[in-house]
């Protein structure tokens, strides 16, 4: 089961995401999604040729009628693919505007020391921009870190827990009541000792596992408030340091909009990743991907 609006995965049983309500759909693993869409077949096959490297060799390149081309991955891949992808986008960033400054430094070269400027990867006037090297290290992180899983809210957790929790004991509570009617021969059907005691031993292994699967979900419920606070302590350092003005920068109108969306969402992951470096990567992930849509995706 998978919605098709966070593109998050369910196991079967769920019918409606946790996160936005949607109701979820049945996808086969054999489907394929799209990654990009560029108008030019040189870019297209550059960024076919960066997947299949970086470890997706199910890549596969479709031409729309207005002669569009489409970069499509598995489903299984799709959100390892997006990331990729947001690196590349940022090093061809990178290198376009390291070739500009370079042009830049030369002139300064010959009028001053011969000191070659460090190149930015965007600037607005009056704002705190981000070094090209450290938005390098970034790309690397995101190229090197995209078979990590995706974090998962302590709240999503402890209602998946507790679910499941509750299912068990519930077959474990319906399994013993089924042996003491058996046993009791209520229900007409026998079993001999050790046939009994195989299937007595797992219903209480049913019982077991969720009891401790609601003891444990109790235990992750505990830390839901505090993980709240801090995101949204995140978010509003957000709202305090990002402009639309800085967005405004890092979009290019001869892009596609689902490429300014990846270029915008990686820049905001890289003011994270360079302001709260103790947290995880995935956890900054999910800030960002949420912050993004609540902000800048309807616009």
């Amino acid at each position: 089961m998978w919605c098709p609006k966070c593109k998050i995965e369910y196991r079967k049983g769920v019918t409606v995401c946790v996160d936005c309500g949607t109701e979820l759909v049945e996808r086969s693993v054999d489907e394929t999604v799209d990654v990009c869409e560029v108008s030019d077949e040189k870019t297209a096959d550059e960024v076919m040729e960066y997947l299949s490297y970086s470890g997706i060799k199910e890549v596969a390149k479709e031409r729309d009628e207005e002669g569009r081309f489409r970069i499509t991955v598995p489903l299984a891949m799709e959100k390892r693919a997006e990331r990729l992808f947001r690196g590349y986008l940022l090093a061809k960033e990178e290198e376009k505007e390291k070739e500009s400054d370079t042009s830049e430094a030369d002139v300064a070269v010959e009028a001053e020391q011969g000191e070659t400027d460090t190149a930015f990867l965007g600037e607005t006037e009056g704002e705190n921009v981000l070094l090209a090297d450290e938005i390098a290290e970034d790309t690397v992180d995101l190229l090197y870190t995209s078979n990590k899983k995706e974090y998962i809210k302590y709240a999503d957790k402890y209602r998946d827990m507790k679910l499941s929790g509750i299912t068990f004991v519930i077959f474990g509570l319906i399994g013993a009541v089924y042996l003491i009617l058996s046993k009791t021969e209520i229900i007409p059907i026998q079993y001999n000792v050790v046939v009994f005691w195989i299937i007595a031993a797992l219903f209480a292994g049913f019982l077991i596992s969720g009891v401790v699967s609601v003891v444990k979900a109790s235990k992750i419920k505990e830390l839901i408030p505090k993980e709240e606070e801090r995101t949204k302590e995140i978010m509003e350092w957000l709202d305090q340091n990002l402009t639309d003005a800085m967005v405004e920068n890092w979009s290019d109108s001869r892009v596609s909009e689902g490429e300014n969306d990846l270029v915008v969402t990686a820049h905001i992951r890289a003011m994270l990743l360079k302001e709260y470096k103790e947290e995880s990567i995935e956890y900054l992930e999910m800030i960002t991907e949420e912050y993004f849509e609540e902000h800048y995706l309807e616009k």
